[in-house]
């Protein structure tokens, strides 16, 4: 799989203003595609970026930094079907709650939650999929009313226990007698030959 984005994050780049070997201020950039491999093994990928590189014109040092980072770590969100980090900040700010109020909120931890946003670490698919329901108001408002914790809410009531076959040879009842009584409870029709 090839999978390729940057080309928008590079466009508003701006140059570092100086080289971090020279510490020169003669420092250009420009847009580079980088292609990258992710995963291990047979499970490996090709994927394709569009990264901001400086170019220091004294001593010649080409250097990307934190803006290529992020436009890489966008680029396996995406090939991982993952929310970006913007996406996961967009959730929490679209509550106008505070890092972390959504925290105790959702119960995510807050330095997990920072390390969501600021793209340091890639949620699982089950935290992934998490976000995307508290994304929906009223996910987020029953997760916020607390009302899952609830031991009336979050109990399971047992099915009720359907009859057994053993049940009916508890009462002494020949074969034939059991199935006939047990026909209507289960839904089914016996056939049963009369021949004796």
């Amino acid at each position: 799989m090839n999978t390729s984005r940057g080309d928008a994050e590079c466009a508003e780049h701006t140059a570092q203003s100086h080289c971090p070997n020279c510490d020169s201020t003669n420092v250009e950039s420009r847009s580079m595609v980088d292609r990258f491999r992710y995963g291990v093994g047979d499970n490996a990928v090709e994927l394709t970026a569009t990264i901001p590189v400086n170019h220091c014109r004294d001593c010649d040092l080409e250097y990307s930094g934190a803006d290529a980072e992020r436009v890489r770590h966008e680029v396996i969100c995406e090939h991982l079907r993952l929310l970006p980090p913007q996406r996961i900040a967009a959730v929490r700010a679209s509550y106008g709650v505070s890092r972390a109020k959504f925290a105790e909120i959702t119960r995510i931890g807050m330095a997990t939650l920072a390390r969501w946003e600021n793209g340091e670490i890639l949620q699982n698919a089950a935290m992934d999929m998490y976000m995307r329901l508290l994304a929906r108001q009223e996910i987020y408002n029953l997760v916020a009313s607390r009302a899952l914790l609830d031991d009336h809410a979050a109990s399971v009531t047992p099915p009720p226990t359907s009859p057994t076959f053993r049940a009916f040879e508890s009462r002494g009842l020949n074969e034939r007698t059991r199935i006939r009584a047990a026909a209507p409870l289960f839904d089914f029709a016996p056939k049963i030959s009369e021949a004796a």
